[in-house]
């Protein structure tokens, strides 16, 4: 795997093991909702649509963008 991609990777990973030590989940997570900033020779990234942060307990309805649903979400699953 190309280096630039490791970091980039690593870079989502870490912002998503924050927002879960908070508590919370990020419900509709894609490739629109994350940005990459770059500034000399680093990389960080940014997940936006913090409004659809939450508890792991409080989600009742589901918001997201048809393409990237899985199949289990459509036949009643969660």
């Amino acid at each position: 795997m190309n280096s630039l991609v490791r970091e980039i990777l690593w870079s989502i990973s870490a912002r998503i093991y924050k927002i879960h030590e908070l508590g919370l989940v990020r419900s509709n997570l894609h490739e629109c909702n994350v940005l990459i900033e770059h500034y000399g020779s680093m990389l960080d990234a940014r997940i936006t649509d913090t409004g659809l942060y939450g508890s792991f307990i409080t989600f009742e309805e589901i918001y997201a963008v048809v393409q990237f649903v899985v199949p289990e979400i459509f036949n009643g699953g969660n």
